[in-house]
């Protein structure tokens, strides 16, 4: 099995912050190739890396430029993605996100390429590819974050040198499409659905925190509590954790099951708090798992000790755990001195014996 691992340049890597103008830097080449937008006439005044557009009702057109540096031919496959809030807090550009319910025109569905997902350019050229967005006759509120996603191909002859890990490089260039009111805004968190999950392979619970406005929110501290019914101690937390939301999307709180010790099924409730800018917004959500669900998760995670028994929290079995294993040390112990004992006390009445035996 080979491993493909994608190398993402020029903006790709960019939190929400980069749409302030000066923090972004030009696209540089990589790999060979490198994409530069082609700003159109309704681009906001200031900003030249990336698309920041007064969107107009109708068709607005946008390009990119892929320039091929080598002396080969190159393929590039294209991509338009709305993006996700993702698990470690940050924007990621790079794939299809998880858009809230609220969310009324994604990027994906009122963007669309003029040309084929996957273009060849000639060696030391460049290749004009537009990208048409259609807005609503009305606009829209607030704004409408999106990327154009390019991913350079590699050849047979690549692929084969490279040996088990392949390395693809790809750019992704934000879009934010301004609309009606989009100062106006204001920020609002919701919570969505708690339950069990595996993520990388550990059980974990997974807090859905809703974004159900058309706004950026940079900087939102989030802190988490989840009790299980009838335990005061909370047997997963999280403080101060920052996440910047993308317009309209799930951002997926996780709290993994670090210690092997699994999660099992039953009542729990968790404690939520976002603060941003001076506000602060608090929720409780009693939620609960199954006893097969749990199992299920418990016993796919790699770093399963032993799942705890229905009904009763980690901490309190990792506590009897290891109160059992103290148990059997000492009477592992007690044994081996008594058996110790007993074995000097028969070495002793042989010795009397033959000594007995010289004796006569």
């Amino acid at each position: 099995m080979r491993f493909i691992r994608c190398f993402i340049a020029g903006f790709a890597i960019l939190s929400a912050v980069a749409f302030a103008p000066g923090l972004v830097s030009e696209v540089h080449a990589t790999g060979g190739f490198s994409v530069n937008p082609i700003l159109p006439g309704n681009q906001v005044p200031g900003t030249t890396s990336f698309f920041d557009i007064w969107a107009e009702p109708g068709q607005n057109e946008i390009a990119i430029s892929v320039n091929n540096l080598r002396d080969e031919p190159i393929t590039v496959e294209i991509d338009i993605f709305s993006p996700a809030t993702s698990s470690n807090g940050s924007i990621d550009y790079t794939s299809s996100g998880r858009n809230d319910e609220s969310m009324q025109h994604s990027f994906e569905d009122i963007a669309r390429l003029t040309t084929a997902r996957e273009i060849t350019v000639p060696p030391n050229s460049s290749e004009i590819v537009p990208i048409v967005i259609t807005i609503p006759a009305g606009g829209f509120e607030g704004i409408i974050m999106g990327s154009v996603h390019t991913l350079l191909g590699i050849t047979p002859e690549e692929e084969e040198a490279a040996g088990m890990i392949v390395n693809r490089f790809a750019f992704a260039l934000p879009v934010r499409l301004r609309g009606n009111n989009y100062t106006d805004i204001e920020p609002n968190f919701l919570i969505g659905n708690v339950d069990i999950q595996t993520v990388n392979h550990r059980a974990a619970i997974v807090a859905d925190i809703r974004n159900p406005q058309p706004r950026l929110v940079s900087g939102a501290m989030v802190s988490a509590q989840v009790y299980q019914a009838g335990n005061d101690t909370a047997i997963f937390e999280v403080s101060n954790f920052n996440v910047d939301f993308a317009p309209n999307t799930i951002f997926p709180l996780t709290m993994q099951d670090r210690a092997g010790t699994g999660v099992p099924g039953g009542n729990y409730t968790i404690n939520v708090q976002i603060e941003h800018d001076g506000e602060t917004w608090s929720f409780e959500e009693a939620f609960h798992i199954e006893a097969a669900q749990a199992a299920m998760v418990n016993d796919s995670a790699v770093n399963q000790v032993q799942a705890p028994p229905q009904g009763q929290s980690p901490q309190t079995w990792m506590f009897a755990a290891g109160a059992g294993v103290v148990i059997l040390l000492i009477a592992a112990a007690a044994a081996f001195v008594i058996k110790s004992n007993k074995a000097r006390r028969d070495e002793i009445e042989l010795l009397k014996k033959q000594l007995e035996k010289v004796k006569e």
